[in-house]
């Protein structure tokens, strides 16, 4: 029933039940506005659907993560190449035309039109998961940056390496049976690319000296990146030496690096393994970076004002599998 304001004799008289209604109406509207959740808007393409979102049970966890934050997840599909002449702007953009969107999370794949998407939407944030230099191009003052350091994990990876091996720390393993004979024999290798990686390499070496002797370690550089025959040359000179675990930098030659292992044993520490499962039997650890965790972080940090760099979340995964399978190994020799 329209509002209704009728004139007689001077006097003004209000249809009060319409007036309610009406108000009524109006107070709900905006009350489900407000309680209207944001939207954080997730550019998912092949490779990096199984990155950002590797399970089913992942992508609720963060659905329920965000709901708690009064915010709402959805995912594009934007398979395709990508650069800041090619892109189809029309496509990618009419996603954030929808109400109440609050965020748009873009994967390292999309890193050549990050800065112009954040340039065509100046109002809404843009989190981009990973580094863009300031060297490179001015950074656009809506756009929200990952910096993942990994250092904390690869401390702790190398200190549990170290306890593991069970050297001592007074330069000399303890004398003792089979346990000695192990801790001689049994020792850690770092491959890694030259002159890569040096501040993951250090940490890993720091957190492996404060539980093992340096004689139990070794560390071997490949000058060049895609030389297959020659790294796995090196691998059998390190087995040779007696090393049973690796700490390998070299994406690259990783597919090389696990097949070696695959046939003649040992275990891996990598990272980003988790979400491929590949090669599972020699895995022993794993460097993630928790993409879910980091999204939702990223949520928390704008309700708290932060803006430009925001730390992503990265955990230490251990392989329960490969250290049993190692186990049963043992008891078998």
């Amino acid at each position: 029933m329209p509002l209704v304001v009728r004139m007689k004799a001077d006097r003004r008289r209000f249809h009060w039940p319409a007036l309610v209604i009406a108000l009524t109406v109006v107070l709900a509207a905006g009350l489900t506005a407000c309680a209207r959740p944001k939207i954080v808007i997730v550019y998912l393409e092949t490779p990096w659907k199984e990155f950002l979102l590797p399970s089913e049970a992942a992508s609720e966890g963060l659905r329920d993560k965000l709901g708690g934050l009064g915010w709402k997840l959805e995912t594009v599909s934007t398979d395709g190449t990508y650069s800041a002449s090619g892109a189809d702007w029309r496509r990618l953009e009419q996603p954030l035309s929808a109400r109440n969107v609050g965020m748009a999370v873009l994967s390292p794949f999309m890193k050549p039109i990050a800065r112009e998407l954040a340039r065509r939407n100046p109002e809404l944030p843009i989190l981009y998961l990973g580094e863009i230099g300031a060297s490179s191009g001015s950074i656009p003052p809506n756009m929200l940056r990952v910096s993942f350091d990994k250092r904390p994990a690869y401390r702790e990876a190398g200190r549990e390496l170290g306890l593991l091996l069970g050297g001592s720390v007074n330069g000399m393993p303890e004398a003792g049976g089979r346990d000695a004979e192990q801790r001689t024999v049994e020792k850690a290798a770092v491959v890694v690319s030259a002159d890569a990686f040096q501040e993951e390499i250090r940490a890993f070496r720091e957190g492996f000296l404060e539980s093992a002797d340096e004689y139990l370690l070794m560390t071997r550089r490949v000058e060049d990146a895609s030389d297959e025959i020659k790294v796995r040359t090196l691998l059998a000179d390190l087995k040779e030496r007696g090393a049973r675990y690796y700490l390998f930098m070299v994406p690259r030659l990783l597919p090389s690096c696990m097949d070696f292992l695959l046939r003649e044993g040992g275990l891996a520490i990598v990272q980003d393994w988790q979400r491929s499962g590949a090669y599972s039997s020699n895995v022993f650890m794993t460097v993630e970076e928790d993409y879910a965790q980091t999204i939702a972080g990223a949520i928390e940090a704008l309700s708290s004002g932060a803006d430009g760099k925001i730390a992503g979340v990265v955990r230490l995964v251990r392989n329960a599998a490969a250290v049993e399978g190692e186990g049963r190994e043992g008891e078998a020799s």
